[in-house]
């Protein structure tokens, strides 16, 4: 079985596969919408070789500290009003982290 090592001899593969339960959760808080849903893991300071990380792994995008404001950023999709609106049904349907 594939394994994703963050880092030589660390297991990162549980934070992929424990993203399962929060894509469904905002699947159904978005139900009835366009928005797509895409999981997405960021890790800083991966012990990765520059063009030898990861790009996926079990339907979860794996990106470094730098490259996930490509995906936030990329015009088009949402205005200012629909970003907000979608940040409001999403608080209201997903439980606040009480860590």
């Amino acid at each position: 079985m594939p394994v994703l090592e963050e880092a030589p001899g660390r297991d990162g593969t549980r934070l992929a596969d424990g993203m399962a339960w929060q894509v469904e959760a905002a699947h159904a808080a978005l139900e009835g919408t366009w928005m797509p849903v895409f999981p997405v893991q960021c890790f800083i300071d991966a012990g990765w070789p520059f063009l030898g990380r990861p790009r996926k792994f079990r339907g979860v995008l794996i990106e470094s500290e730098r490259s996930p404001r490509r995906h936030v950023a990329r015009r088009g999709g949402l205005d200012v009003a629909e970003v907000r609106e979608t940040a409001m049904v999403l608080a209201a349907h997903l439980p606040a982290y009480r860590g």
